[in-house]
């Protein structure tokens, strides 16, 4: 099953003007109920939840920002830390 994306809504909403929901969402290999679905939260001109929420790192922001601008000093020629060891610094330091 495929993710539906905005300019596949839009065009879904043109279809199924003149086909099925079946036979759209079988165009867009998704589920009837999905394509239904979408289609009202896009009617109702719902908000994804989703996008409001904060990200998991936010709570560690400082130090991933500071780990960045430590990176960008790194001389040329010299290597840069991995992204591993600030994710193993995070786990260890913040959980």
């Amino acid at each position: 099953m495929a993710k539906l994306k905005e300019h596949q809504i839009m065009c879904v909403e043109e279809l199924v003007k003149h086909r099925s929901i079946r036979k759209t969402a079988s165009v867009f290999d998704v589920d009837e109920s999905t394509l239904r679905y979408r289609l009202e939260r896009k009617r109702e001109n719902a908000v994804d939840g989703r996008a409001q929420q904060a990200e998991a790192c936010a709570a560690h922001e400082p130090v991933i920002l500071d780990w960045i601008w430590r990176q960008s000093q790194v001389k040329a020629g010299e290597r840069p830390e991995p992204v591993k060891l600030l994710y193993e610094t995070l786990q260890a330091e913040h959980g």
